[in-house]
């Protein structure tokens, strides 16, 4: 066999130099290359393409010599033919490994090789339109292999055949349907609908109809009734109620545009663009049983119409009927392997029955075709993240925001990637752009909230968990980072809610008791607080701390003697610090039990030798206790170390004036004067301590010195009234009397006895 095709080429250069040298002699030339052809096409076995499709080339030359034109032509025509199908299957062979090739990188998630070899796939398949270029109008006449003659001359007529293409003529009918509409020829352009929908041309589909078609908004409602007039006196035009849904469909009536596509598919049940018009709008209203039925009868009409076994697919697939659906699917592929929603909707249903590897397999073919196509890269994404490959997911769902940076869902898992890896920051940002743009996600304000809160930013984690509480109002997770939060907020009233709630669900749960007691305390509801931190001790009754607390709170509301329980409590429970011996002495005190105070504030050295404030406490008490000196001596302990406290000096003096030394009094209380020159009080004390030293002189000016300060006060008038009464300034006095007359009848009665009783 070898041998045999060496010759046939050896031949060929023969004959070829003898065209060259004696154009004369074609003929014997052509009827020797026929021999040949004859054996080769004689053999039952045949696997020489190329070498048939040279001697088709050199007969076609020889004809084209002889100017026989049509004869060359179809000589030349086989072997293009025979060249092209050897072409197509080294081609088909080199797509297949390629597929095989990015089924590899698909699954290794090696994009960028990935692209590359889809774009060489793309280049291949693209070949499809220069070789087939004549594959609809071209038929093969058999005939053409038998030579009639040597001279062989034949008609086109006998070889080719060509099928006439309606496509054309029905676009032309559409284009001169819009045009008598626009020149309002309604009739005609009825007339001319009804042709070109009777072509039943391919082109003319339910896509072209539903989005290219249309009627000039100016001329549509009178089309209509131009319709329903043809309906009445027209019984021949059967596409009338077709081109009045299309018509009610332009302008919205939904009704009306169901009602003439139903009526038309009366007269015309098998017309399958009606039927799959009809499905679409099904598909479109969500009504998945009424569109399989449509799709389905277009399929028992045409078994292979795509467009119906497509709805058929995606119909299924919505109701959850993922087998049938997958077949469906698989058996548009059989047809169209370039059919990327098949793909697409493969891999969607693999991921919902969890065969992951598959649907990246799928997905990955839909991209190669559709590779725009965000929400491919988005379940592409799902199916990485479910099988663990966590980079090849990241690289998804990018790829899915770069390409639609409004798909909340990509940023969503983003999120959740991020955050399993600890880069939190990429995480929060990843959940609040799904937030923004995907809020239905039905978890995206827990995981944002709790995110943030872990995060202790706290005021921005409020929001999205308030919105979750709302819609989950049971969360008892979610109510207890709340109420953190919004103590940790100072939001108190907000906090009292939800712990409130808390507490209802679990009253024994003393944690969530206390929560609400400080919430109660800090919004200054102190009497709420109280009785809260007691109910706590119904259930921890050995927590120092809350004793301590409500012993304060009872300090704080007076009442001492219930302060000097729960104190005492917290010291026996361990709580024996500084705070809580303080606030014990200074409980003994405020109820006059001044040696219990006084040995608690001794206690308080155990603490700190430093403290100003047990200086100052304890010479209060000392002071009580009518130990003046050691009162004093304590008081000036507190004011080495204290520099503006008026008050602590006004308590030295009173001690003076108890121990009847006026002088140091005096000098005591203008040490608080230099500091608070405007206390009317201390000028009266000063004022009192000069009377007591009888001189009268010096007391009646810090008495009218405090009366400039406030004029009204009392007990500055009846002091002066009495040095006026000593310094003999009788107007004077009596000015005082009246003063005091008006002011305080009391000590006007005081002062008018001591003058009666001492006037001689």
């Amino acid at each position: 066999m070898i041998l045999h095709r060496f010759s046939i080429i050896i031949l060929f250069g023969l004959c070829l130099n003898q065209l060259s040298n004696e154009a004369n002699d074609s003929t014997k030339t052509k009827s020797y290359y026929l021999k040949i052809l004859d054996k080769e096409l004689s053999e039952e076995i045949n696997d020489n393409t190329l070498e048939i499709a040279k001697i088709y080339q050199n007969i076609g030359e020889i004809f084209l010599l002889e100017e026989k034109l049509d004869s060359a032509q179809i000589y030349f025509n086989l072997a293009e033919d025979l060249f092209n199908k050897d072409f197509t299957d080294s081609r088909d062979n080199l797509i297949r490994s390629l597929k095989k090739l990015s089924d590899v990188y698909s699954l290794s998630g090696d994009f960028n090789k990935l692209k590359k070899v889809s774009n060489q796939i793309d280049i291949l398949n693209s070949t499809n339109e220069y070789l087939f270029f004549d594959s609809l109008s071209v038929k093969w006449d058999s005939t053409l292999w038998i030579p009639l003659s040597s001279d062989t001359s034949y008609s086109d007529s006998s070889i080719w055949v060509i099928d006439e293409n309606p496509s054309e003529q029905a676009l032309d009918l559409i284009d001169l349907t819009n045009s008598y509409v626009n020149n309002g020829l309604y009739t005609e352009a009825i007339n001319s609908f009804n042709k070109a929908i009777g072509l039943r041309s391919s082109i003319l589909d339910s896509d072209y109809f539903l989005e290219f078609f249309s009627i000039d908004e100016n001329y549509i409602d009178e089309l209509i009734d131009a319709i329903h007039i043809n309906n009445k006196i027209d019984t021949l035009n059967l596409a009338n109620n077709f081109l009045l849904s299309l018509c009610y469909n332009q302008k919205n009536i939904v009704d009306s545009s169901l009602y003439h596509l139903e009526k038309h598919l009366e007269v015309n049940d098998k017309d399958v663009l009606a039927l799959i018009i009809l499905g679409n709008f099904h598909t479109k209203n969500k009504d998945w049983y009424n569109s399989l039925e449509k799709y389905q009868e277009v399929v028992w009409i045409e078994k292979n119409n795509l467009n119906a076994i497509n709805g058929v697919a995606y119909s299924l697939y919505n109701l959850k009927n993922y087998s049938n659906a997958i077949l469906g699917y698989e058996k548009i592929l059989t047809f169209d392997p370039y059919h990327y929603e098949s793909f697409y909707h493969l891999g969607k249903i693999n991921i919902i029955l969890e065969d992951y590897d598959k649907a990246i397999s799928n997905l990955t073919q839909a991209l190669m075709l559709n590779p725009e196509n965000d929400d491919i890269y988005y379940n592409l994404g799902i199916a990485y993240l479910n099988t663990n490959r966590l980079v090849q997911a990241m690289d998804a769902f990018n790829r899915s925001v770069k390409l639609n940076f409004e798909n909340g869902k990509a940023h969503y898992n983003l999120g959740i990637i991020h955050e399993g890896i600890l880069k939190t920051d990429k995480a929060i940002q990843s959940y609040k752009m799904a937030k923004k743009y995907s809020p239905d996600i039905a978890d995206i304000n827990y995981r944002l909230g709790m995110l943030l809160y872990k995060n202790e930013e706290f005021y921005e984690s409020m929001e999205p968990l308030r919105e979750y509480i709302i819609h989950n109002p049971d969360s008892i997770s979610v109510l207890k980072v709340l109420g953190d939060i919004f103590i940790n907020e100072t939001r108190f009233q907000e906090s009292i809610n939800v712990y409130e709630r808390l507490t209802l669900l679990y009253p024994f749960n003393y944690k969530y008791l206390t929560n609400l007691a400080y919430s109660h305390y800090k919004l200054g509801n102190i009497e709420k607080a109280y009785d809260n931190y007691k109910a706590v001790l119904e259930y921890n009754d050995e927590d120092a701390e809350i004793y301590k607390i409500i012993g304060e709170i009872a300090f704080e509301l007076r009442d001492y003697k219930s302060a000097i329980f729960y104190l005492k409590e917290a010291i026996n429970c361990g709580s024996y610090n500084f705070e809580t011996l303080y606030t014990l002495g200074i409980s003994y005190a405020s109820l006059g039990k001044y040696i219990q105070a006084l040995i608690a504030l001794e206690e308080l050295q155990n603490f700190s030798l430093e403290n100003n404030e047990i200086f100052y406490q304890k010479g209060i008490i000392y002071f009580e206790l009518e130990l003046y000196e050691y009162a004093i001596e304590n008081f000036i302990k507190f004011s080495s170390n204290t520099n503006d406290d008026a008050l602590v000096y006004v308590l030295i003096g009173k001690s003076f004036v108890k121990m009847k030394k006026y002088q140091s009094a005096i000098t005591s209380f203008e040490e608080s004067l230099k500091i608070n020159s405007q206390d009317y009080r201390t000028l009266f004390l000063i004022g009192e301590a000069y009377y007591n030293l009888n001189n009268y002189s010096e007391s009646a000016k810090s008495f009218r010195k405090a009366l400039k300060i406030n004029p009204d006060d009392a007990q500055s008038h009846l002091g002066l009234g009495l040095c006026y009464f000593h310094l003999n300034k009788t107007r004077s006095m009596k000015k005082e009397l009246n003063i005091l007359k008006m002011l305080d009848p009391i000590l006007y009665d005081s002062l008018q006895f001591y003058i009666d009783q001492n006037i001689n």
